[in-house]
């Protein structure tokens, strides 16, 4: 079986939350069982704490503990800088290899952090 928190965390980061998950969503924020600094280590550690920013956001949820609100809003906001840093890297590189006739395809973070996920929601450490 599976801890509270473990279920709070999944239920967090389903991106992209439909109307109707509102009301699960809304619960897990305003389960004041819960620790919330256990979740925010969880969040932090398997890096979806900008995932979870988004899927908070999404909703315009304000109902979570404000400390851990803005941990994983600053998380978000650093994860943006560092995605827009990254992107600029990777056109550079890209025209490097362009201009050495190289053919090249960007992979995984570098493609998912600017192309499916909103900037900031996913973090990634390398180019692939």
């Amino acid at each position: 079986m599976m801890k509270k928190e473990h279920n709070a965390v999944l239920e967090i980061v389903k991106f992209g939350n439909k109307k109707n998950d509102t009301d699960k969503l809304l619960a897990v924020l305003e389960n004041d069982t819960l620790n919330w600094i256990e979740i925010l280590g969880y969040l932090c550690y398997h890096r979806v704490a900008g995932l979870a920013y988004e899927t908070i956001n999404a909703v315009n949820v304000r109902k979570l503990d404000f400390p851990v609100f803005f941990a994983i809003y600053m998380i978000h906001q650093s994860q943006s800088i560092r995605t827009e840093l990254q992107k600029e890297y990777i056109k550079s590189i890209s025209s490097a290899l362009r201009n050495a006739n190289i053919e090249h395809v960007f992979l995984k973070g570098a493609v998912l952090s600017n192309t499916i996920y909103p900037v900031g929601a996913r973090a990634f450490n390398d180019i692939d």
